[in-house]
């Protein structure tokens, strides 16, 4: 089941990529996805702010959450390969 949040439109876009972008970048650097402090202190906002942004993401198909899990983000569309060589 799963809950859906009305989403104000006055999300800021340029952020709402920088999120995106550090989500995708972690995760290629890392193998695994941020956690909601190491995004929310990477782009500058509360952790309370964030879940706006990451319902957005969700919403417009970018990322899926896993609910009650540690690094749950799945990354579903949005991120572009880097091309080594």
């Amino acid at each position: 089941m799963c809950i859906m949040r009305t989403l104000k439109t006055t999300l800021d876009p340029q952020l709402l990529d920088k999120i995106r972008r550090f989500i995708c970048d972690f995760d290629d650097q890392f193998g695994y996805p941020p956690n909601l402090r190491e995004i929310a202190t990477h782009v500058f906002i509360s952790r309370s702010n964030l879940y706006r942004y990451l319902d957005h993401l969700e919403m417009e198909g970018s990322i899926s959450r896993e609910p009650g899990v540690a690094r749950g983000i799945t990354i579903l569309e949005g991120c572009e390969k880097k091309q080594g060589s």
